[in-house]
């Protein structure tokens, strides 16, 4: 009551963003009026002007995917009965896809994101966070949140300061609109949660390494795996990238290279992409350069740091405590590649509790897999990574 007085009588004349909201609570505004309330509220503190209007606009920000996807089919129905199911009455439906680097967790999503387009009629948002990203910028929600008004047409001058605030007018103004928001790469659910839109005709598409337990406990969303393909998906994915003849030519060749390529999209794409660097080689050849590697992923690498696969899995590793890559790379040179605590307790010397909590961080990195309760073992080409690191670090000690 005293904020509107002192409105009134003229004695406040730019009042404050928070004071806006509590009187547009009061009122009982929501959506486009809530919205139109904030902005006239920022003209008359000439933040703006009184000729400032909100005229909103549908974003079209999905990237583009490239025609050779393959496989995932059984994932993409997933995708469809998850986000595009049964309705959601107080929230937006969250999904979030979940791996390890390499699986191709992008790809997927901007597939299925195009596949379902149509069907959100007020737009498509996209973000890459940057959680993992090589320039090691991880992109805040304000930023991500600010772009976001920019492209449903608000007026940038008019963007309030604070995450708080910007949450608030970009929940009001997507309450009500139909959107598809895919946020990429996250680093936690905390960069997540200020980027959910309010009301419940939204849909929200996560990528992360990390499993997230936060996001989906507290707001409910549905983490859904992506690991490697099977055989035939990997099949397909090379004869995408290099031709279903050359393929079809040296099938026992190509069972070697999906296998050393331990079914990763990512290493698969990398043997493809010098495969298609020289189309005369034979496939044979080329899996005999594989094998005869001392270790995979020697074979599976990129001058591009975005796509390389070992610089990838490195950023994962130095996300962890020191404890926990540790024991990653430990677990790595093990002779057992499926072991339990108990027998990792042994190995390592460490209390059992304490090889509990490390293990429970690589699992929830997507750096360990959980193939039975307590029993633990790495993929084909994370063990590879483990034991090239510590090579790596043996060299370094002795001065190599």
């Amino acid at each position: 009551m005293r904020s509107l007085r002192e409105l009134e009588r003229g004695r406040v004349a730019r009042p404050r963003p928070s004071t806006v909201d509590r009187l547009a609570d009061v009122f009982g505004l929501v959506g486009i009026e809530r919205v139109q309330f904030h902005a006239r509220a920022a003209a008359v503190a000439g933040v703006g002007t009184s000729a400032s209007v909100y005229a909103p606009k549908d974003p079209a920000q999905l990237p583009i995917v490239g025609p050779d996807f393959a496989g995932r089919q059984d994932t993409v129905l997933l995708l469809d009965r998850l986000a595009l199911g049964a309705a959601r009455p107080a929230s937006p439906a969250v999904v979030l896809l979940s791996g390890v680097a390499g699986t191709g967790k992008t790809a997927l999503a901007l597939h299925w994101a195009h596949r379902v387009a149509d069907q959100f009629v007020d737009g498509h948002l996209y973000a890459d966070l940057r959680g993992f990203h090589p320039s090691k910028s991880v992109r805040s929600a304000l930023e991500v949140l600010t772009s976001f008004l920019v492209a449903l047409g608000w007026p940038p001058h008019l963007v309030p300061n604070g995450l708080d605030a910007v949450a608030a007018l970009y929940r009001s103004l997507v309450a009500d609109r139909r959107l598809l928001i895919v946020l990429d790469d996250a680093r936690d659910a905390t960069q997540v949660r200020p980027l959910l839109p309010g009301g419940s005709r939204s849909v929200v598409l996560v990528t992360s390494r990390l499993q997230l337990t936060g996001l989906v406990a507290a707001e409910a969303a549905r983490r859904v795996p992506v690991g490697q393909l099977d055989v035939g998906e990997a099949r397909e994915l090379l004869s995408r990238r290099l031709g279903s003849s050359r393929i079809a030519a040296e099938p026992e060749a190509v069972d070697r290279i999906i296998a050393r390529c331990g079914r990763l999209p990512l290493a698969l794409a990398l043997f493809a992409a010098r495969a298609a660097a020289h189309p005369t080689f034979s496939l044979t050849a080329l899996a005999d350069e594989l094998d005869e590697s001392p270790n995979p992923l020697d074979g599976l690498h990129s001058e591009d740091a975005a796509t390389d696969l070992r610089t990838a899995l490195g950023r994962s590793l130095r996300a962890l405590s020191p404890d926990a890559a540790s024991l990653f790379v430990r677990l790595g040179t093990a002779d057992d590649g499926h072991l339990t605590v108990p027998e990792i307790s042994d190995l390592t010397g460490l209390p059992r509790r304490r090889v509990g909590e490390l293990l429970r961080e690589l699992v929830l990195a997507n750096l360990l897999s959980e193939q039975a309760p307590g029993r633990f073992a790495l993929d084909y080409l994370l063990q590879a990574y483990a034991i090239a690191v510590d090579e790596e670090r043996l060299t370094r000690a002795v001065g190599g």
